[in-house]
């Protein structure tokens, strides 16, 4: 029973992990450190989250278990492990809809960076080629006469 519950809380700490970053938007300052202690938090609650089934499940278990034989006892972890994997398959198709991936994930994630790549190569360029204008600080293009936010009439940019 032990083992199975420590296979329970390294899921458990997965799914909880993935639901996190899918709400949270997370920048570590110092990579390793950021996500020991994310982890850590992470793991932490899981194990909580596990006690707290177990205490209900044992509870639940102990009153059923004075009406129901051994047979009815199987059917009703049967059922409840259905439901558990409906529940689980239900939060997987949520994530990845969320996400925005199909049932082939491997698909257009590469092109997808390319075209962010390149769109960020092209604004550094673009942005490197502009002036700044004197009145609001936007960047304006080589040879503009007025500045297309602010209507400042710039001098010299050429």
């Amino acid at each position: 029973m032990n083992i199975i519950l420590g296979f329970a809380v390294i899921i458990l700490t997965i799914i909880n992990f993935c639901i996190y970053h899918k709400y949270v938007t997370t920048f570590y300052f110092d990579m390793p450190t950021g996500c020991v202690t994310e982890l850590c938090w992470i793991g932490l609650g899981t194990m909580i989250e596990m006690a707290i089934v177990i205490l209900i499940i044992k509870k639940i278990f102990s009153v059923i278990g004075a009406f129901l034989g051994f047979v009815g006892k199987l059917i009703l972890i049967v059922i409840i492990a259905a439901i558990v994997i409906f529940v689980v398959w239900k939060i997987v198709q949520i994530i990845l809809s969320k996400s925005g991936k199909n049932k082939d994930a491997g698909t257009g994630s590469t092109a997808d960076f390319t075209k962010k790549a390149q769109d960020m190569f092209t604004r550094k360029t673009t942005d490197a080629n502009m002036n700044i204008c004197p009145g609001c600080g936007k960047p304006i293009g080589n040879g503009v006469k007025f500045c297309r936010f602010c209507g400042k009439q710039v001098e010299n940019n050429g």
